[in-house]
């Protein structure tokens, strides 16, 4: 027993063999006591964790179709396709549609209710003004039959139709808080700076809206939600529609804050061209469409071609225009808005991989930072919807600044160049705020798509009145805004210099003694930021061709240019360019070192090569599309008589560059379908 008692004792010690020690029942309900507010905190934590799981998987499983309740205002739609906010408002309850493939090339337009899939992922701006340019015809014909002057339409008028607000879809459905939303692109769960929740329960309501631009840098994904937001929720309607159409301009009044699928409009053409066409209405919405029928049609009624040959010389303004009345209260208001820092104008602040710089975009439509290629198609088709513009309306407009280093050496756009500048007199600055400023300008449909918005700060002419840069918080006058990109274009006006205004020493002799003399200040012209040009310079304006399109500059614009710069006038070399005077181009540098004697003299006589183009192909295709417009500025250069030089309108050239929404569409649709489209030759 003895033995046997130790063998146990030696047993209960060795850790492998012990026996579990036994607990009470009574025992585990008091230990259970102690812990229970640890259940509790397990309790929460698991009910937490489903409700998150629960709010991911609804984010990124979008609730199924559904049929909205009918209200007094609308009837019972059935919604179609989930990922489509406005599909109700195509297809009343009853009538659902079986959406079909595109059965044409991709660069064809229709209807934005045809039953193609990929119509309710995308904004084809094309198929939006030829419905606005049939509206207009049809007020013609009914202006011309009747004999009567009527009022033009004022037609609805809503962004969505006009931009890509198409990554707003999702949160039309969602409607997160700013908190919530602060979280898209960012490292960070915080409220998103700038943000006000938007409570309206209505079905394009974002439950978030932005009213101000980024006060620190930002991703190019935020900024353009930023800007889009603000454009969808914030921004006003355009004050007017004008469409271009050769030498003609046609404005309407905006009204109501409506998309075009909803409005009386697409309507009213469906059914006017299906009867012209003896066709039904759901044939018709199959069909392609082209703005340019609509324009011929509009030529028709007016009896004549939409624009006529004609031979232009130098252009003389009156001194007159160079006056504006003062406002006093907008002289109090722009000191206080600089004061303040209170700028109307903003660039984006852009951030990517830890470098922070500001970009030459309007926070306001942004899209996204262009390539070179891309951002000079955006400004060569913004310049030239600018020229088209003031051509059709009667304002006069000249380059000025660097704007002119471009024009004198090749009749184009400098490559480094990011934005363009151009100058008008002060009535004509003041006639574009009066009758123009945020009007929305739709491009000549042989142009392009794109759209452009007039946008006069509140203090135009207040430096140029006194040459003081603390009369206002912007240096330009005003902005011609791609809404498609954010590019835009600088204006400012000119005004007679002010006798109590000292205009600085000027370097061309014959002006010096008309400097000095107070009583012949008003032969100088200035725009308040730091230039100055006596009349003479300026006046009579010449015409010539810029990005191939009439245009106008300075009477002594070379003079104006080696005052200015005179490091940029005979340099081959500038900002890692190199100018090749056989391609009448700036090229990059270290693309183009050297170019074989026999190929420059290849296209001295009127050939090509690639070779000859840097053996490039960036070069050799911007050479091919900008050869005709510095061919004509080559010939210019050789006129002995600037003033003796004429232009005509065959003189000018179609677009130089690609439409970069048509390349981008293109593009889309391939992937929407999974394929790729056929596409015209021409495009």
């Amino acid at each position: 027993m003895l033995r046997r008692n130790t063998r146990e004792r030696s047993d209960a010690h060795d850790f492998h063999y012990a026996p579990k020690p036994r607990r009470s029942i009574r025992a585990l309900v008091v230990r259970a006591r102690q812990y229970r507010w640890l259940s509790k905190v397990i309790l929460i934590a698991y009910l937490v964790a489903i409700a998150i799981g629960w709010r991911f998987y609804s984010y990124n499983h979008p609730a199924a179709p559904y049929r909205a309740e009918p209200t007094e205002e609308e009837p019972n739609y059935t919604f179609v396709d989930p990922r489509n906010d406005d599909a109700d408002v195509l297809f009343p309850a009853g009538q659902e549609q079986v959406l079909e493939s595109f059965p044409y090339a991709a660069d064809v337009s229709v209807l934005p209710n045809s039953p193609y899939i990929h119509v309710f992922e995308t904004t084809d701006l094309r198929s939006t003004y030829t419905i606005y340019l049939e509206t207009i015809a049809s007020f013609l014909v009914e202006s011309v039959n009747s004999g009567a002057s009527l009022q033009p339409p004022q037609v609805p008028f809503h962004w969505q139709d006009w931009i890509d607000l198409n990554i707003l879809n999702p949160l039309k459905r969602e409607k997160p808080n700013c908190f919530r939303v602060g979280a898209l692109g960012s490292t960070k769960r915080t409220a998103w700076d700038g943000c006000v929740e938007d409570k309206s329960k209505a079905r394009d309501s974002l439950g978030f809206r932005f009213t101000a631009p980024a006060l620190s840098h930002e991703s190019e994904f935020r900024l353009s939600l930023r800007g889009k937001s603000y454009v969808h929720s914030s921004a006003a309607n355009p004050q007017k529609l004008v469409f271009l159409s050769g030498d003609l301009a046609f404005v309407l009044k905006v009204a109501e804050k409506q998309r075009l699928v909803s409005s009386n409009l697409i309507r009213g053409y469906v059914s006017a061209k299906a009867a012209a066409q003896k066709i039904s209405t759901q044939e018709l919405e199959r069909l392609p469409i082209l703005p340019l029928v609509e324009m011929e049609a509009i030529a028709n009624t007016l009896g004549n071609s939409v624009a006529k040959d004609k031979v232009y010389g130098p252009v003389s303004i009156p001194m007159e225009k160079f006056t504006y009345v003062e406002d006093e209260v907008l002289i109090a208001a722009g000191y206080a808005a600089r004061t303040n820092g209170e700028k109307h104008f903003h660039d984006v602040l852009y951030e990517r991989d830890g470098q922070n710089e500001q970009l030459g975009y309007d926070w306001r439509f942004f899209h996204k930072k262009l390539s070179t290629l891309q951002h000079r198609a955006a400004l060569h088709h913004t310049i030239r919807a600018w020229l088209s513009f003031t051509h059709s309306i009667g304002l006069d407009t000249w380059l000025s600044d660097e704007s002119l280093v471009g024009w004198s050496r090749n009749g184009i756009v400098l490559p480094w160049e990011s934005v363009v500048h151009f100058e008008l007199p002060a009535a004509d600055l003041g006639r574009l705020a009066a009758s123009f400023n945020h009007s929305l300008i739709v491009a000549d449909p042989t142009e392009g798509t794109g759209n452009y918005l007039i946008d006069v700060q509140p203090y135009f002419l207040a430096r140029a009145r006194k040459n003081n840069g603390n009369a206002s918080p912007e240096a330009p006058d005003a902005r011609f805004i791609d809404t498609r990109t954010g590019v835009y274009i600088e204006l400012s006006g000119l005004l007679t210099t002010d006798k109590a205004v000292t205009v600085p020493d000027q370097t061309d002799g014959a002006y010096q003694e008309d400097a000095r003399d107070p009583a012949k200040r008003g032969n100088f012209l200035n725009s308040g930021m730091g230039h100055f040009y006596h009349k003479d310079m300026i006046l009579p304006l010449r015409k010539t061709l810029f990005e191939g399109l009439l245009a106008n500059v300075p009477k002594d614009a070379e003079a104006i240019v080696a005052r200015k710069y005179p490091d940029l006038v005979l340099s081959t070399e500038f900002y890692d360019y190199v100018y090749k005077e056989h391609l009448r181009l700036w090229v990059p540098l270290n693309k183009c070192r050297y170019v074989p004697n026999e190929d420059i003299e290849l296209y001295a006589l009127g050939g090509s090569s690639f070779i000859g183009a840097c053996h490039d192909a960036n070069i050799w295709q911007e050479y091919n599309m900008t050869r005709l417009a510095t061919a004509f500025k080559a010939k210019e250069n050789d006129t002995a008589d600037p003033m003796e030089r004429r232009v005509a309108l065959h003189d000018q050239s179609a677009p130089l560059y690609p439409d970069n929404w048509l390349g981008d569409r293109i593009k889309g649709l391939n992937r929407h379908y999974g394929y790729p489209l056929p596409v015209h030759a021409n495009t």
